[in-house]
């Protein structure tokens, strides 16, 4: 008898700690789900079928051990399953950026002046609020505009929203979607000036240039081309306006970026186009176009270095800004 019931509660025993391991198992995949659907509500994504929800399903929990990944490196910066959490790192970097390397067609100027401690465009009423470019290639001319939009307010103590899609449609040496590159951008900008963006909106997409001269509200005198590999003459730029600049975004610094100064994980070939709007004594305050979930409410922290050469995330490689 004592047999039976010490099978029994063998029995018993087993029964319960399988049903506790499915349970167990069960409650593990229910979490996964609710915690990709609760990224897919907060990011409003919905997707066309079964298959394809599962595929950007998979690609979320690869990139999750990749976010732990990075926070675990302990570099300074810290990374959240953003926007940008179903993509593929290639998918990323074909779809949010957009620099190409266009021919060096104007005159390089090494600059002179002073150099504040630190100095911050956006607390002087000269930084447009975030703007997001889209799965369209055209980082290029957001920084262009942002430089325009900050040259403008400087000027005349009115800060205005200029048209990226102007740009994106008339800037014939450049790609539009496709890609561009900020001399090319600004030289019609000279030539043609630029409109609002409430005359002619951001759509993302390539279209038939729109251009329309009445309503033309700013035109630069001419752009400048500051000295690359020199941290000197960035700061020197930035103590006079907000400057278009490229870095490289493709590796793992960026995608996941949410707050911190990067120090590294950058590399230094250029392929996304932004603008510096200030600094501080340890750090370059970056304005992006991701939109303001992305980053530090849109904005990115590169680190400050002194040497010559092309800096962190080549951000001394390519600084333009337009002569109002």
């Amino acid at each position: 008898m004592n047999k039976i019931l010490l099978g029994v509660s063998v029995l018993l025993l087993l029964g319960l700690t399988t049903v506790f391991l499915v349970e167990k198992q069960n409650n593990g995949l229910r979490a996964e789900v609710d915690e990709f659907q609760a990224w897919m509500h907060k990011y409003g994504f919905k997707f066309a079928d079964e298959v394809q929800l599962q595929y950007r399903r998979s690609i979320f929990y690869q990139n999750k051990d990749l976010v732990e990944q990075l926070n675990s490196e302990n570099n300074g910066t810290f990374h959240t399953l953003n926007a940008f959490a179903i993509y593929t790192k290639d998918e990323f970097n074909q779809l949010f950026k957009g620099y190409q390397k266009r021919q060096k067609s104007h005159l390089i100027y090494s600059l002179k002046g002073d150099v504040a401690p630190s100095i911050d465009w956006r607390q002087k009423n000269a930084v447009t609020p975030v703007k997001n470019q889209g799965q369209c290639g055209s980082c290029w001319a957001f920084s262009t505009v942002g430089g325009l939009e900050g040259a403008y307010a400087i000027a005349t103590g009115n800060l205005t929203s200029f048209s990226e899609q102007q740009i994106v449609d008339c800037s014939k040496a450049n790609a539009g979607c496709n890609g561009g590159d900020l001399p090319p951008a600004y030289k019609y900008v000279v030539q043609n000036g630029i409109e609002t963006e409430a005359d002619y909106p951001y759509k993302g997409v390539n279209q038939k240039c729109a251009y329309d001269a009445s309503k033309v509200v700013f035109k630069p005198k001419s752009f400048v081309q500051v000295t690359p590999n020199s941290p000197d003459q960035l700061a020197i730029a930035l103590n006079k306006e907000p400057v278009p600049i490229c870095i490289e975004a493709d590796q793992k610094a960026f995608q996941f970026y949410t707050s911190g100064i990067i120090s590294s994980g950058c590399g230094t070939n250029l392929d996304h186009c932004v603008l510096a709007v200030g600094y501080d004594a340890d750090s370059w305050i970056v304005k992006n176009s991701w939109g303001a979930s992305w980053g530090e409410n849109g904005y990115v922290r590169i680190a400050r270095t002194t040497a010559k050469g092309p800096g962190v995330c080549g951000i001394y490689e390519e600084p333009v800004y337009p002569i109002y």
